[in-house]
């Protein structure tokens, strides 16, 4: 086994992240279930963060190499992010209605509880899937394909 990571460590760095990633998922999709689901949807991030961990302690780097650096000046960017989504959110809003028909309703209300309700559960889908499609094996890929 030994010989075989010397001799494909990409490889086998790859093939034992896509397991791991699996078992997260898998294991998510179990823990969420009914009310777990409903209050606290955040199983698979977190599962997923933990083998992204795992993987890059395996090679003694840290999560700061895929950018998950939390310090002060990272977290003010997060109001940008919210602000500019919801931006290309109303931009495909105008656009559907333009181009497919779509009716467009403003209301002078906002309803502020279901707004957070709504971010409370896209982020953890935001995080599930920077984690599977930016993470470690999107590194490891290219770096296979430059060796390679």
């Amino acid at each position: 086994m030994k010989r075989l990571f010397a001799q494909y460590p990409n490889v086998l760095s790859i093939v034992l992240a896509i397991l791991l990633f699996a078992v997260a998922l898998g294991l998510s999709t179990i823990f969420n279930k009914g009310v777990v689901k409903q209050y606290f949807p955040y199983a698979a991030p977190i599962l997923l963060f933990v083998a992204t961990w795992f993987m890059y302690k395996g090679e003694g780097k840290t999560l700061k190499t895929i950018g998950l650096n939390f310090n002060l000046r990272n977290l003010l960017f997060l109001p940008l992010g919210i602000l500019i989504g919801a931006f290309a959110f109303f931009g495909a809003k105008c656009l559907r209605t333009l181009l497919v028909g779509e009716t467009f309703e403003l209301s002078v209300s906002i309803d502020y509880s279901t707004i957070l309700y709504a971010f409370y559960f896209i982020l953890p889908q935001v995080a599930t899937e920077e984690l599977l499609f930016r993470g470690y094996l999107f590194k490891k890929r290219l770096k296979f394909l430059v060796w390679s």
